[in-house]
């Protein structure tokens, strides 16, 4: 996602591209000593860890912390539960959701969801009948 820098760091400004990972806590605190890393943005900063996507942090490492990240998320792609609880958390609940359309870049952009009024976008939420019909004539 692309964020303004100062959400992360107070004393920068500009847009930049993060990633949000999920680790170990111990983890987390030792790639907190290297450049690239940041506490989680709007994230549990105990679980997860913001990483900077400028090359700063290689390509490999970063595939290497999503794949760690993936099974901190999900216990088995193929048969996701509707609960799981290990010494570290509680998931309830566990929505899959699969991509049926890729609309072209700029069509939905967060400025023209803010005119159906929708001012972040986090996950599935509600969708006016309004957006609905715009959403359906593309």
């Amino acid at each position: 996602m692309n964020i303004d820098k100062s959400k992360i760091d107070k004393n920068s400004t500009g847009e930049i591209e993060i990633i949000d990972i999920k680790l170990d806590s111990k983890e987390i605190e030792d790639l907190l000593k290297q450049d690239g890393f940041y506490p989680a943005y709007h994230m549990n900063k105990k679980s997860w860890i913001t990483a900077i996507l400028n090359n700063t942090v290689s390509d490999e490492k970063l595939m290497e912390l999503i794949k760690e990240s993936y099974s901190y998320t999900i216990t088995n792609k193929n048969n996701a539960k509707n609960e799981y609880k290990d010494k570290n958390m509680r998931i309830q609940k566990v929505m899959k959701i699969d991509l049926i359309k890729r609309y072209e870049k700029g069509k939905l952009s967060l400025e023209k969801l803010k005119e159906f009024g929708i001012n972040a976008v986090r996950g599935p939420r509600y969708m006016s009948i309004d957006l609905s019909n715009y959403i359906n004539k593309m």
